[in-house]
């Protein structure tokens, strides 16, 4: 409040006003949007598939929560769930199953998720998740980094784009880059199709801003409970 009002006393900056009101030409030489919003216009994105990010989970009312969620839905609470997961404790324990209930009841006591998250991502598919190959080799790795979010600078014929995406997942191994991104796709061919194009541009940014080649791209179908190499 003591901050709003010193901003509404502040005298007027022309040149401010001007800086802020400056809009760029059609024909500018940088243009930025999204992975996402990228694909959408060169007709690749699925339609019915929406970010991580546009869904809050935890903010639906208590009527709603009684309902079945949906894909997109499922897919925020398994994003979410993925990233506050502690790597290290799955690591050493001995029992996956009893280690992710654990980690789980830890994250409903203080807030983190909700019951309504958890019964979205029951602990079957987190422990199916790293029991599998890709998430051994996941465990296996000395370094995971988990949604990372970037700008890319791209050169296109219209000149250039900056592009922003979060990687969901990716992980060294033998000195390349295992790209991972969960989506919550029922079909399998056509989630293949869909999300094909996003991951090469994720795979392309990830090369370029850190000088380490992809050996693998990998959409995994969180409701499969399988992932596939494109």
């Amino acid at each position: 409040q003591r901050l709003l009002a010193q901003l509404a006393a502040a005298k007027d900056d022309p040149d401010m006003e001007t800086m802020m009101a400056f809009e760029t030409s059609g024909r500018a030489g940088v243009r930025k949007t999204s992975v996402s919003a990228f694909l959408r216009d060169e007709k690749r994105a699925a339609d019915d598939e929406l970010h991580q990010h546009d869904v809050e989970v935890e903010r639906m009312p208590r009527f709603m929560m009684e309902k079945m969620m949906t894909g997109a839905q499922i897919g925020t609470a398994f994003h979410r769930i993925m990233c506050m997961l502690d790597l290290n404790a799955l690591r050493q324990t001995t029992s996956l199953e009893k280690e992710i209930e654990r980690q789980l009841a830890d994250m409903l006591q203080n807030g983190i998720i909700t019951q309504q998250e958890i019964k979205a991502v029951p602990v079957y598919r987190l422990t199916d998740f790293f029991a599998q190959p890709l998430g051994v080799r996941m465990l296996a790795s000395n370094r995971v980094e988990r949604e990372w979010a970037f700008t890319y600078r791209r050169e296109m014929e219209g000149g250039v784009q900056l592009l922003q995406g979060v990687v969901d997942c990716c992980f060294i191994e033998n000195g390349r880059w295992v790209l991972v991104d969960y989506k919550t796709d029922s079909d399998v061919q056509g989630a293949i199709g869909r999300h094909r194009g996003q991951l090469e541009i994720y795979a392309e940014a990830l090369e370029r801003l850190t000088g380490i080649p992809v050996a693998d791209r990998t959409l995994y179908l969180v409701r499969a409970g399988r992932g596939y190499s494109i």
